[in-house]
């Protein structure tokens, strides 16, 4: 099995579910993966006149039908898509620019793709988002190694790989960024890394494990960051980076993604996804509090902060949701 592989399963089973959908994107390019303890984190687009709800609910169900057809689909496809554009969208450049730049094509309509990423600008960055974005490695780091392996010996990788991709590589690109003021596409085909990381980067797509503890792997780790730090002089301004215009998009997206968390397929503990999903939701009804006059998003932010399980909530979440279906619609169109 490769991505390419399961990725053209998941394009097969969307397109059973929906002829609406007709391009599909992920983040990162192949060369950034590392097959299978890399996820997937797909986009979707679709044409202009659809019904958001019912099209997660179809999406819902081609994501479970590949999880379960493909081999460590849990991990792969942790999760369904994070955000979904409008074919109107892609070509009069209304797309979420900072992250639809660091996409790569999957399936669908290729010349869509390549038209609609030809208009980004890789000097449009985020600061904000980068800053926050090293500074949370710890808890970033924490949350992916989360996710257990049935299979041992595949685990122990794992929680390599986690410290190598999950924390310092994603730290380097950051600092990269911001120092270059580039928002670069790609961040494993650098000459970023070190000598010693560079050769474990590599003997990781080979197979190669690194022979350290991961306590060791993490103090190298932090010395690396240090000097790198130290060599840039970069000024920490540090602000948590709030979800902007970009909420539209993810918040088409959150039905599918609701669904599969509460209901998995193959018995899969999502709760550490259920976790990071209450925190992306209040930070999207949040957005919209501020910046629209409705109230459903005081509604929305009150089942969040109820004093009950995650699962309760966003079970609530759905379900409110459901039933100001109409409204919810309206507003996931503009």
């Amino acid at each position: 099995m490769s991505y390419k592989k399961v990725e053209d399963i998941y394009w097969d089973k969307v397109l059973e579910q929906s002829n609406q959908v007709v391009l599909l994107t992920k983040k990162w390019s192949d060369e950034d993966l590392l097959y299978p303890y890399s996820d997937l984190d797909l986009r979707i687009i679709t044409q202009d006149n659809i019904d958001f709800f019912e099209l997660n609910e179809k999406l819902y169900k081609a994501h479970c039908n590949t999880v379960m057809e493909v081999e460590d689909g849990e991990r792969i496809l942790e999760h369904p898509a994070g955000f979904m554009y409008k074919v109107s969208e892609c070509v009069g450049n209304e797309v979420y620019k900072i992250d639809f730049v660091k996409t790569s094509f999957v399936n669908g309509d290729e010349d869509l793709f390549i038209r609609a990423k030809s208009s980004l600008d890789p000097k449009e960055i985020d600061k904000g988002w980068l800053e926050s974005f090293y500074n949370k490695r710890y808890k970033r780091f924490t949350m992916k190694y989360e996710y257990k392996y049935k299979d041992q010996a595949k685990n122990k990788i794992f929680e390599k790989y986690c410290i190598v991709w999950h924390y310092y590589i994603p730290c380097v690109y950051a600092l990269q960024c911001m120092v270059s003021g580039i928002n670069f596409t790609n961040k494993i085909d650098r000459d970023w890394y070190s000598p010693e990381f560079q050769k474990k980067i590599e003997d990781f797509k080979h197979g190669i494990v690194p022979k350290e503890e991961p306590e060791e792997l993490i103090r190298e780790v932090d010395a690396e960051l240090g000097k790198l730090v130290q060599k840039y002089s970069i000024n920490w301004h540090i602000k948590d980076s709030k979800v902007g215009y970009e909420a539209k998009y993810m918040l088409r997206t959150r039905i599918s993604r609701l669904l599969f968390y509460l209901y998995p397929v193959n018995s899969i503990d999502t709760m550490y996804l259920q976790q990071r999903e209450c925190g992306e939701l209040n930070s999207i009804f949040q957005f919209y509090k501020e910046n629209t006059a409705g109230k459903i998003w005081d509604s929305f932010l009150l089942i969040l902060n109820d004093d009950c399980s995650v699962s309760k909530k966003l079970g609530n979440v759905l379900t409110f949701w459901e039933r100001n279906r109409e409204e919810m619609e309206y507003i996931m169109q503009r």
